[in-house]
């Protein structure tokens, strides 16, 4: 596992009653010191998640409460050259966690939710292959000459 990539955790447990989606599962991440505490969630068919971006590299512990429990260690290494951490403001620019310039180059994806299943694929692969690295969708349909789905 590296910094400034997704750790996730796994539980197996009861099905919640009631609400699936406010269910008390927390989760406490430690390194020299410092804390964070994150929310877990109910993933469906008994298994709960629990998600945590590590922004140092080194050994972090973690305490699971709530519906699952659980502890234990995760050791951390540095994070290669694709991964750059959170995108945060500085001043009037934008840097990753470490502090490399981020530039936003996006688009604008229309209704796709009204779309054909081949089309939404199509799109998928399209944009997995452009220099956009920001997609803003537009949820409810336009009607314009080339959309009329």
């Amino acid at each position: 596992m590296r910094q400034y990539e997704m750790a996730e955790l796994c539980f197996q447990g009861p099905v919640p009653e009631g609400s699936q989606v406010q269910v008390n599962l927390n989760a406490v991440f430690a390194k020299d010191g410092k804390s964070t505490k994150v929310k877990g969630f109910y993933a469906g068919e008994g298994q709960y998640k629990v998600r945590f971006l590590p922004e140092e590299a080194g050994e972090y512990t973690y305490e699971v409460s709530g519906i699952v429990s659980g502890s234990g260690s995760l050791q951390i290494e540095p994070a290669d050259e694709k991964h750059h951490g959170p995108v945060r403001a500085d001043g009037i620019f934008l840097k990753y966690a470490d502090g490399t310039r981020h530039s936003s180059f996006g688009t604008t994806v229309y209704a796709l939710a009204h779309q054909s299943e081949a089309l939404m694929n199509e799109t998928f692969e399209t944009l997995a292959k452009s220099p956009f690295n920001k997609v803003r969708m537009c949820l409810f349909p336009k009607h314009y000459n080339y959309n009329h789905n």
